[in-house]
């Protein structure tokens, strides 16, 4: 019915992301896993009532619950034969509006798409569970639970920043700017965080962060923006809304061309002081991050 080395990654990844758990945050995921798939089942159903017939989205949705089903079968296995059973209703409701379900869940994984098209973002999801509560830690403890456990399902099934911080203003009562600075900064957070997780796993040690350069770049984003750092250190976001990133970096990655570049972007901050800690740096109680000069980048 599907890609079975997919679904063998899948597991695999999962595996990964709940290994440093402990029970309550296992328990905490398989509840998000749970909780993501009934949302996504429901959507899926929405679309063939309503006779959606766009096999794109009919074969996205497909395709995700698959992969939180592999999922859910490492985190809970013993909920196996529950999920077994959605799919069989899946089926039968597709029957009955002429769609199998089976043959869109294969074509889903035959079809050329981009990559990440339907794909879960485990990693991230796990990241938001382990560390969300931590980062929103401003709210009472019941607020902080709850807003991280919709952040979490929005990861899990896909969807944007948005529409989540629409969410947490009806559901919470957020001004606009709030929910949007909470909904941005911790999808930001886990992707970032679950990204440099992935890049030490390849034997990465460096990496470099690159800012967006407009009227709305903050001074702390300015003066790092180029700067070579080590994995280990603090990397984006560094405030509300932050837009910059970081990117895995090795030497024999680099030209000649790029080393002249990135001295003139270091030689635009040098000596200004604006090496200061960050709002979340400061809020965390870390230091900044210690750009590497390009110099001795080289010579590692």
């Amino acid at each position: 019915m599907t890609d079975i080395p997919r679904n063998v990654e899948i597991a695999t990844r999962t595996l990964g992301a709940i290994a440093q758990m402990d029970r309550d945050r296992v328990r905490e995921m398989n509840r998000a896993l749970a909780s993501s798939y009934q949302q996504l089942d429901r959507k899926l159903l929405v679309l063939v009532e309503a006779g959606i017939r766009d096999p794109d989205s009919i074969q996205t949705q497909l395709k995700k619950l698959n992969e939180l089903t592999n999922a859910i079968a490492v985190v809970n296995p013993d909920a196996i034969a529950v999920y077994e059973r959605k799919l069989e209703n899946l089926i039968t409701e597709g029957q009955k509006y002429g769609i199998d379900m089976l043959e869109q869940t294969v074509r889903a994984y035959e079809r050329e798409t981009p990559q990440f098209l339907g794909n879960v973002a485990i990693e991230p999801a796990a990241n938001q569970v382990s560390s969300g509560m931590t980062r929103l830690r401003n709210h009472s403890d019941r607020a902080a639970q709850n807003i991280n456990r919709l952040m979490t399902n929005a990861i899990l099934t896909g969807q944007g920043p948005t529409k989540t911080a629409k969410q947490l203003q009806q559901q919470f009562g957020l001004l606009k700017s709030r929910a949007e600075n909470i909904a941005r900064t911790e999808t930001m957070s886990a992707f970032n965080a679950a990204a440099t997780q992935r890049f030490s796993g390849y034997g990465i040690k460096y990496v470099q962060i690159l800012a967006l350069l407009d009227d709305r770049t903050t001074p702390v984003c300015r003066f790092r923006h180029m700067k070579i750092i080590r994995i280990s250190e603090s990397q984006p976001p560094y405030h509300f809304q932050c837009r910059s990133v970081s990117m895995p970096l090795k030497r024999e990655w680099l030209t000649e061309e790029d080393l002249k570049f990135a001295g003139k972007e270091y030689a635009k901050t040098a000596g200004n002081g604006l090496n200061q800690a960050g709002i979340f740096e400061r809020l965390n109680n870390i230091p900044p991050p210690n750009p590497i000069k390009i110099d001795d980048f080289f010579k590692n």
